[in-house]
């Protein structure tokens, strides 16, 4: 005859794992989301310069010191031979 199982009560450590890592990630989402992230960036006005907008091509060039060395290296040599 089959004996009925009873269902465990009560709270289990797996129960407090995802319960406080629940909470955390409410936390740290709200946090990022709700509160405030402003920051403050102070110049001397004598370093601050203003100049007229224009529209042009724009020219970007960054200039690189290197060595430049090939892939492979092909001697050629000429033999003379002599005629008996």
């Amino acid at each position: 005859m089959d004996s009925q199982i009873e269902k465990k009560k009560g709270i289990r450590i797996k129960h407090l794992v995802i319960g406080f890592a629940t909470i955390g990630f409410l936390y740290f989402s709200g946090s990022q989301f709700l509160g405030e992230n402003l920051s403050t960036f102070k110049v001397d006005k004598e370093k601050v310069s203003f100049s007229k907008v224009i529209k042009d091509k724009f020219k970007d060039y960054i200039s690189i010191n290197g060595l430049v060395k090939p892939i492979s290296t092909v001697y050629l040599d000429a033999y003379e031979a002599e005629e008996f």
